[in-house]
Parts: structure tokens; sequence; C-alpha cells
């Protein structure tokens, strides 16, 4: 799988990618709050690679879950989005998804619900990073009831202290999961 990965990334133009992190902070001045971000990750064999018309505003939420997800040895892609647009966020591993982050307030389940509720009108698929200390099993509880009440959503991975589990609308329903 790595040789294939490496191959992959390399195939990225530089003409409409960023794909090393000194020329994401040059075009982006908040990738320089996440060194080493952008590129192939030889340990892991993933890599994070960035559209340079992804849009600048929710860049500094998406990119700390990105970056757990390249070291876990996904290949990830920020994707190309416009104002007047809807657009997904992330590629992983040749999956779109839309990306949302909890990381402020303090009522997790509306918080999670209102990330469900934002992403079914876009997408069957949500990489849902929480970015904030919590208990697993609150985590589990609001991703049982938002998937309940917007069950349009079929995959998520979830990415919690840095790591990620693929979740699927039985293990979301179930709750029988771990990270």
């Amino acid at each position: 799988m790595s040789k294939l990965n490496r191959l992959k990334y390399e195939t990225y133009s530089k003409l409409e990618y960023l794909v090393n992190q000194k020329d994401a902070e040059a075009y982006f001045r908040v990738m320089s709050k996440f060194p080493n971000a952008v590129g192939f990750d030889k340990k892991s064999n993933g890599y994070l690679v960035i559209n340079k018309t992804h849009s600048p505003s929710g860049l500094e939420s998406e990119v700390g879950g990105c970056v757990v997800l390249k070291k876990l040895g996904y290949c990830v892609e920020l994707l190309n989005e416009s104002p007047s647009i809807v657009s997904l966020d992330v590629k992983v591993n040749d999956l779109i998804f839309e990306m949302k982050c909890f990381s402020e307030g303090k009522d997790l389940l509306n918080g999670i619900i209102k990330h469900f509720k934002r992403t079914y009108h876009k997408s069957d698929k949500l990489v849902l990073h929480i970015n904030k200390k919590v208990e697993f099993s609150n985590i589990k509880r609001a991703i049982r009831i938002a998937s309940e009440k917007y069950s349009t959503i079929k995959t998520v991975i979830l990415i919690f202290e840095n790591k990620a589990i693929e979740l699927n609308k039985n293990n979301m329903k179930s709750g029988k999961y771990v990270i």
C-alpha cells in the first residue's frame, strides 16, 4: 500500500494543489499553526494535500483532523471550494466527505446533532473531529441520537484523541465500537 499511496501523492499537480508544508504556509497563513501538516508521511504512508481553491475560512478547523488521518495512514485531500456553490470539504481514501469539528461549546449532544443536520443536506458521509476533552460514552450517545434523527448519513469517520474509527449505520445505532 505504501508504494501506491506514494505514487498517488506524486500525481498531484503543484499548479492546482499545495503538496508541501512550505508552499502551504506561503499560500495560507494559518498553516504555520500546523507544522508538517501538508505532504507525505513516510512513517504512516498517509498524506495531506490542499487544493489551492479550498476556502481559507474553514481551513483552521479542518486541518487538525486531516493531520490525524494523515498520521494514521489515510490519503487526505482538502477539496476545491467556491463561496457560491455548495461543496464538500475533504476526500479521504477516494471517498468524499463533509468535515465538521466540535471544539467549542458545552453542549456536546446539540453540537453533534447540529453537525449532522448541516451535513445531511450535502452528503451521506461525515468526518467528525471531536477536539475537546469529553467522555467517549457521551460522544457515542450523541452520535446514536444524531444518526437516528438524520438517518441519511451512512458513514462517519470519528476522530477523537488522535485516533479514528469508521462507523456505519449499524455501529452508530448500536454504539458497539471503541476507538
